[in-house]
């Protein structure tokens, strides 16, 4: 399976005019290995970063940023989600992440986590929340490579699988609200890469309400 993912933004700058990013990711680490910065029409390069290893490739994985859709290439309404974001069932998503964490069914290209008191990236607890929804039935994304790929048979994609335009206005408010309602603790955590530049990842842990419920039941079972 694919090893890493590709945020694309549209961004401001001060003036007020657009431009894009491309930021690619080790979906393993969370590492950003390359990253670009480009004004709206793809003429002006203002940043192009990357690690030391990749330094001769980098033009290479530039042309390949710039071949992807970027302005606001998913039409949906955002509105059409904030039920779910709402409503959806805290508790169960919980469960979901604590069978990830205990059972051996999350591919290993997007989950990790063997251990509760480990730290959780943000990127592998949005596929998480992505494969919850999908298990569900609260999102049904269609296959993008269907009838393109041979291998592809379903039109649908599963929960082994992932997609990240909606991490965002889905995914991510989703945890916000797991936050809010103390089922996570998140915090930032700053890293400087070997290019000296400066990079805040988002991390997550088990909140207050798992372990409340952990050494509640502890007490039950020695009355």
């Amino acid at each position: 399976m694919k090893w890493f993912s590709i945020q694309r933004e549209v961004k401001y700058t001060q003036s007020g005019n657009k431009y894009r990013v491309f930021s690619m990711y080790d979906i393993h680490t969370g590492n950003i290995f390359f990253k670009l910065e480009i004004d709206y029409n793809k003429e002006e390069v203002y940043r192009l970063d990357c690690l030391f290893e990749y330094e001769e490739i980098k033009e290479d994985l530039k042309l390949f940023c710039l071949t992807l859709e970027q302005d606001e290439p998913y039409y949906y309404d955002k509105s059409e989600f904030q039920s779910v974001i709402d409503e959806v069932n805290l508790s169960d998503i919980l469960d979901y992440i604590i069978s990830a964490i205990d059972e051996d069914w999350a591919p290993k290209s997007y989950w990790s986590i063997k251990s509760k008191e480990e730290d959780i990236f943000i990127g592998k607890l949005q596929w998480v929340i992505y494969s919850y929804l999908v298990h569900k039935g609260l999102l049904i994304v269609e296959d993008r490579y269907f009838g393109y790929n041979k291998s592809r048979t379903e039109k649908y994609t599963d929960r082994y699988s992932y997609y990240n335009p909606l991490e965002k206005d889905l995914y991510k408010p989703i945890m916000d609200r797991m936050v809010d309602e103390k089922y996570l603790t998140s915090w930032d955590q700053q890293e400087i890469a070997k290019s000296k530049t400066i990079y805040v990842y988002t991390y997550y842990k088990l909140g207050p309400v798992y372990w409340r419920g952990i050494n509640l039941e502890r007490i039950l079972d020695e009355v």
